[in-house]
């Protein structure tokens, strides 16, 4: 949130960067991570309170002005994802209440958060499949497909079965490992 604030602070337009500079100004001296760095445990549930009533005012302030800039943009999604209003009261949402395909980071608006049996991962999910022929001297990548990282795999195998079957009609035989199969799954198969 804190590194969002200082993204939106560079493209604002010279009056309003001095129209907000005393309100972020413990923010833009230095970089995130510095910031948080400093915080102790207990300042943070004050600092989230800072940052309900900053973000509000940047929105409602900004949001004619900068709906064109992707930076602003992005702020507002972590505005819209990571608060919620209600009567026009501002709170930053409990853990519980995120879900994995909140903006995981501002350089890379498209990664998502997933647990896969005990490990935690972010970014995407890249599905390949290639010919694996024995008797074949060269096997080819036939097909690449790329997900948020908190679609299921057997999901992606769905949305992939016909596209496989038209780039190699001769296909006979699939293997996957497990997290692939599902019942919608073994039907396409089935048919095609």
């Amino acid at each position: 949130m804190i590194e969002m604030l200082i993204r939106l602070y560079r493209v604002l337009k010279e009056e309003d960067k001095e129209r907000f500079k005393d309100m972020l100004a413990a923010y833009t001296k230095q970089t995130s991570g510095q910031y948080i760095y400093k915080l102790e445990r207990a300042e943070i549930p004050r600092e989230l309170e800072k940052l309900e009533e900053i973000y509000r005012k940047l929105h409602e302030t900004l949001r004619g002005g900068y709906k064109e800039i992707e930076t602003f943009r992005i702020f507002e999604r972590v505005y819209q994802e990571h608060f919620t209003v209600v009567k026009n009261k501002v709170t930053v949402k409990k853990n519980e209440e995120l879900h994995s395909a909140i903006l995981q980071s501002p350089d890379d608006i498209d990664v998502t958060y997933r647990k896969k049996g005990k490990k935690d991962g972010w970014g995407q999910s890249v599905n390949v499949t290639e010919k694996a022929n024995p008797e074949n001297e060269l096997n080819l990548l036939t097909d690449i497909a790329v997900q948020s990282n908190n679609t299921d795999d057997s999901n992606i195998m769905n949305d992939r079965i016909e596209p496989l079957k038209e780039k190699t009609p001769d296909l006979k035989e699939l293997h996957t490992d497990g997290g692939y199969g599902s019942k919608d799954n073994d039907r396409k198969f089935e048919e095609l």
